[in-house]
């Protein structure tokens, strides 16, 4: 009997122990903080967890903490970027526990003017400059966006070629495609030629999109309801 309340007593503490693994961690936050127009760094930005301010940005919009977090809580790590005269930033993440032991890497551009702004979280040990060189891909991002939004006016096309590559668009997505010579079922029907598109469908009838999954080279489409 001593030994079966051992084992039982055992099992019970393992499982409070391994039950508390990722409570309370101590897991690092940092990265940089940056105007989102102009891109240069914002100094004295304000970095909040759970309602408390933890640290702001020095000069070069950098900033670290350490936080006590529980990775595996449905809530995620939400933290808060704000500074007089810019629109506050939450930042949500809900990732698997393993991926905040590293700490957690923040590039962050807050709005001003009619800009919108932005975050680049990712987990990992990076330097300033590596946490900078993400800005690159943002944007890339931004002007591709904004290329997009120049092509949608005046005009219901949906299929256009930008930089020798090929999209279908409707008014809020895009997909790429192959070539022009790629097939397009619009609602299972009878498959056109992506370069024909603009003569059979308007942009703003397109509500879903998507490659198929069984042929290369195909894609689909579905339109509203006439």
């Amino acid at each position: 009997m001593k030994n079966l309340l051992s084992i039982i007593t055992f099992c019970f503490l393992t499982s409070i122990v391994f039950g508390q693994e990722h409570l309370n961690k101590t897991t690092r936050i940092y990265g940089v903080v940056i105007d989102s127009e102009s891109y240069l760094p914002i100094k004295d930005v304000k970095i909040s967890y759970n309602n408390k301010v933890l640290t702001s940005t020095n000069k070069d919009g950098f900033f670290e903490s350490d936080i006590n977090f529980n990775s595996s809580s449905r809530d995620g790590l939400k933290v808060t970027f704000s500074k007089s005269g810019f629109n506050n930033i939450n930042s949500m993440e809900k990732w698997e526990p393993s991926m905040y032991k590293n700490g957690v890497n923040y590039l962050v551009g807050l709005k001003s003017g009619n800009n919108k702004g932005f975050t680049d979280v990712s987990p990992g040990d990076l330097s300033y400059d590596q946490t900078i060189d993400k800005l690159e891909d943002i944007k890339k991002k931004k002007h591709f966006k904004d290329r997009l939004a120049q092509i949608r006016l005046n005009n219901e096309n949906s299929f256009f070629e930008i930089d020798e590559h090929y999209y279908i668009l409707s008014n809020t997505n895009w997909l790429e495609v192959g070539s022009p010579e790629d097939s397009i079922r619009i609602n299972d029907s009878k498959p056109v030629l992506a370069s024909e598109l603009n003569s059979v469908i308007k942009r703003s009838q397109i509500v879903a999109m998507s490659p198929d999954e069984f042929e290369v080279g195909v894609y689909r489409l579905t339109t509203k309801k006439q």
